[in-house]
């Protein structure tokens, strides 16, 4: 029986496989006599030749354990690779800052500053691709988390625990650490992680029983079943100084003073001390620190090791029933039970999956739903970073822990008097899907990244190209209206011939109804949270769509309200239920895409796609994404309110640009309306209204449904000087009032129609057709609407100038009717 498959967890066992599988030396008879202990690899061993250079590199990269005690800083290993005196903690926190920090407005509080990461926000390589949109509180929480674990500090040491429901980007937390480590351990070379492998270890009496040699007579490389840094063989006095050699680094790196894990494993010690004394018997004497380490050196290579990869970052569901401490740690070696030695290591086997993640990260998801004994083990590791068991040895850990539960089961572990004890050592992070719309799209598209593309807007001859999503997401400005891709960059999804292009509004009408079912608007509920709150009787909160307004800043409130309103979203549970995030990005996007690309629908993604996509989802038994019908129901009458009062209002805007372009530039007439106002404002009306500003009241009216008021206007512009001020801001334009460049807007529209009407630009759109006039302003009419507005598809167009004409002949009915 050989010892390799008995007590190698599945690190050592890829260390082990990758080794044989890239060493030249070795002779293919023993890449052939490894393949039953590799089993299926990730690479085909066809392709093994032309895989990442970089990878292959970092797995053959070998050093003496002599390099590791070397007193010239330059050609000492923990001084090139500092890594290798850091904790998991200072490793995770380093790579985080090494993607560099600011200090910025906070997006969400008026006033208030956060730390803004890279590392989050990026969507690069070092984080393969990925990023966690908004959650700025819990980003947060999880640096001061790696901080306080960095710096050892015992008082600190809690398990952090993100809870929510589903799809919020708790997991991402352990996606966006494992995808850098790897990254970062693969490229970077203050990253580059090492561990000892042993080899000639027949040549020790004590532990030569235990190993056998294969079948072509050759002695196996023997690494340690799950990572240690190769600092732990080395005696005490040594390890002092190569930490002090590779202190000043590390400093640098995390802000914090090297505190690496010295205490071996079970194996790594006993397999140290079996060299020790084997020489030291030869010798007849105790041996020198420099003997100690020659004769280690004579058994130990030192090799890299990728972090992130395989098993070295692993996932840990939550277990019903018994306990698999095998599974999770260790367990008993059915081969070597009857050991004579009760205290040798190979009595047990460490192949559990947490141990497989020492000196990196592991994430427990559902933690509370595991038993309380392993809870307390868990909770074991943070506290004294060692995890003990009733049987078998007590085992140093050196890993990141971090934890995710939905609020049932939190609930239920906090009302269990046994555990509230477990409780208390945790710290608790809520998670919930956000009700900001921008957000929520951003995540829907970071979902179905791969294929999507952009194209700015108003560039001649923009090239499409992949998309940047903090391109087309910005980083928010409190009190300033979010900024998303609309009017700024065209979208599409796919390439060739079953290219999606995204007509505007579309993915935000999309967004708006996924905000919406995750708002609580009840008011007995708001006053009973808050008795003394006065937003839940006023209308923004009361209103879906005055409440999406100001969560996208387009309707202004007060410091005082905004802080009320913010306190009663967490009160009240928002984003705790409504339209799972998972539902969204995963069905409901995709659905529609590929509803798109049906005949009818020309490969354009409207507003009424993405409906029609909804009410065919959530028809389907087999992909229900509403509690029950009457919800169902309830969010469409929703679905219908948004896009009356807000899709359409956009889209009417739009078109009323675009048709009476050619009358003027409508920035310009806004600057005169306010120009106009503030000096009336000044004369206190003693000056006389011009006759624009007249027709502008009087089709403001028409089109907003309420009366000009001369003093909004010129606040609102007041305003706008002031938190520029505020925000620094200098050399940009005031944003314009949104209802009265809708009039502006719409006066010029009807200067143009007096040439030709909306109604012949609609049917010379659909057929083809049409004479000089109206001609030359449908030409006039799609260079707007293709390229400063987005509408980069016939059908786009189409479906927005019969959307305008529909509601144009309603608001004519109800006029005629006296109901307007």
């Amino acid at each position: 029986m050989k010892l390799v498959p008995l007590y190698l967890g599945t690190f050592a066992l890829t260390l082990l496989c990758m080794t044989v599988a890239t060493n030249g030396a070795v002779a293919m008879a023993a890449i052939d006599q490894s393949k039953s202990a590799c089993g299926n690899l990730l690479i085909d061993e066809k392709d093994m030749a032309v895989a990442d250079q970089a990878e292959m590199k970092a797995l053959t990269e070998q050093h003496s354990l002599l390099d590791l005690v070397s007193a010239d800083p330059a050609k000492n290993l923990a001084a090139q690779h500092p890594s290798i005196v850091m904790n998991a903690y200072q490793r995770n926190l380093a790579m985080i800052l090494s993607m560099g920090e600011q200090t910025i407005p906070n997006p969400d509080m008026p006033g208030g500053t956060i730390k803004y990461y890279n590392y989050f926000e990026k969507a690069g390589p070092e984080t393969g691709g990925r990023m966690i949109v908004g959650q700025y509180e819990a980003k947060e929480k999880w640096v001061q988390y790696l901080k306080k674990g960095a710096v050892g500090d015992k008082s600190g040491r809690t398990l952090l625990v993100y809870t929510g429901p589903a799809g919020t980007g708790k997991s991402e937390i352990l996606d966006l650490s494992s995808s850098g480590l790897k990254y970062f351990t693969l490229n970077h070379p203050d990253f580059y992680f090492y561990v000892p492998v042993f080899h000639d270890l027949r040549k020790v009496p004590s532990l030569a029983r235990y190993i056998e040699l294969d079948d072509q007579g050759n002695e196996p490389e023997i690494p340690l079943p799950y990572p240690e840094s190769p600092l732990v063989l080395l005696p005490e006095s040594v390890q002092k100084k190569v930490v002090e050699l590779a202190a000043p680094r590390v400093r640098e790196l995390t802000k914090t003073e090297a505190d690496p894990v010295l205490a071996p494993g079970p194996m790594a010690e006993a397999l140290r001390d079996a060299i020790l004394s084997y020489y030291a018997n030869l010798k007849g004497s105790p041996l020198t620190t420099l003997e100690a380490i020659q004769a280690l050196d004579k058994h130990v290579t030192i090799k890299r090791l990728v972090l992130g990869r395989g098993s070295s970052a692993p996932k840990i569901d939550a277990k019903d029933g018994d306990i698999n401490w095998r599974g999770f740690f260790i367990g008993e070696n059915p081969y070597f039970v009857g050991d004579p030695d009760p205290n040798s290591p190979f009595r047990y086997t460490f192949t559990g999956k947490l141990l497989q993640g020492n000196g990196s990260i592991a994430y427990l998801d559902e933690i509370w739903r595991n038993k309380r004994q392993l809870r307390d083990s868990l909770l074991g590791i943070i506290e004294g970073r060692r995890v003990s068991f009733e049987f078998g040895p007590t085992i140093p850990m050196d890993v990141v822990l971090v934890a995710a539960a939905n609020s049932e089961s939190e609930a239920a572990v906090f009302n269990e008097g046994t555990s509230k004890a477990q409780f208390s050592r945790a710290e608790t992070m809520p998670m919930r899907w956000s009700t900001y719309p921008h957000e929520i799209i951003q995540t829907a598209l970071l979902m179905n990244f791969k294929q999507l593309y952009m194209q700015r807007l108003g560039v001649a001859n923009a090239p499409i190209e992949k998309a940047d999503l903090r391109k087309l997401f910005p980083l928010r400005t409190f009190g300033r209206p979010i900024q998303g891709p609309d009017y700024n960059y065209a979208l599409y999804i796919g390439s060739g011939p079953d290219r999606v292009t995204i007509s505007p509004h579309a993915l935000m009408l999309m967004a708006y109804l996924t905000a919406a079912t995750r708002m609580n608007r009840d008011v007995k509920q708001a006053m009973t949270k808050l008795p003394n709150a006065n937003v839940p009787q006023t209308e923004i909160f009361q209103d879906i769509v005055a409440r999406l307004q100001v969560m996208t800043y387009n309707r202004e409130v007060s410091n005082a309200e905004w802080a009320e309103f913010s306190q009663l979203q967490k009160l009240l549970g928002d984003g705790e239920f409504g339209l799972d995030m998972r539902d969204v990005g995963n069905k409901w996007l995709p659905d529609a895409i590929a509803l798109a690309r049906e005949p009818e629908n020309e490969n354009t993604l409207t507003p009424r796609v993405i409906r029609e996509a909804f009410v065919k989802l959530t028809t389907k038994s087999e992909k229900v994404i509403t509690p029950d019908n009457g919800a169902r129901l309830r969010w469409l009458g929703w679905m219908d309110r948004i896009t009356v009062d807000m899709i359409a209002n956009d889209m009417r805007d739009d078109v009323m640009k675009a048709f009476g372009s050619k009358e003027g530039f409508a920035h310009e007439a806004y600057k005169r309306v306010i120009e106009e106002l503030l000096k009336q404002e000044e004369t206190q009306g003693a000056t006389p209204k011009s006759q624009f500003l007249r027709d502008i009241e009087q089709i403001y009216g028409e089109v907003n449904r309420q009366p000009f008021r001369a003093e909004k206007f010129a606040f609102y512009h007041t305003r706008q000087v002031q938190k520029n001020a505020e925000l620094g801001i200098t050399g940009q334009d005031d944003v314009p009032h949104p209802e009265l460049m809708r009039a502006i807007n719409s006066y010029y529209a009807r200067n143009q129609a007096r040439v030709v009407s909306l109604e012949m630009l609609a049917k010379a759109i659909g057929s083809g057709e049409a004479d000089a006039k109206t001609g030359e302003v449908q030409d006039a009419f799609m260079r707007v609407m293709m390229h400063e507005l987005g509408y980069k598809s016939k059908r786009a167009v189409q479906e927005a100038v019969l959307l305008v004409k529909d509601a144009e002949d309603k608001k004519a009915q109800l006029a005629r009717e006296g109901r307007l």
